[in-house]
């Protein structure tokens, strides 16, 4: 019961060089946190900027309490 939407132009995106598997744990972590911060139902969206210099992920959960030190 969780919508995931991808906002931007992935295709103007720049290239870097990453390792492909941190890579995908990284985000595979992220969004299974944003889906327990969802709990049920919601959406998750992830924003790539124009020139694919950051991505945002956004979630309509649980945000995290404000002495919550990351």
């Amino acid at each position: 019961n969780i919508h995931y939407e991808i906002e931007g132009k992935k295709e103007d995106s720049q290239m870097i060089t990453v390792d492909p598997v941190q890579m995908e744990q990284v985000f595979l972590n992220i969004l299974k946190n944003a889906e327990e911060a969802i709990e049920y139902e919601g959406h998750i969206t992830v924003f790539i900027s124009q020139n694919g210099s950051f991505i945002r992920i956004t979630n309509n959960g649980i945000p995290l309490d404000k002495g919550i030190s990351l």
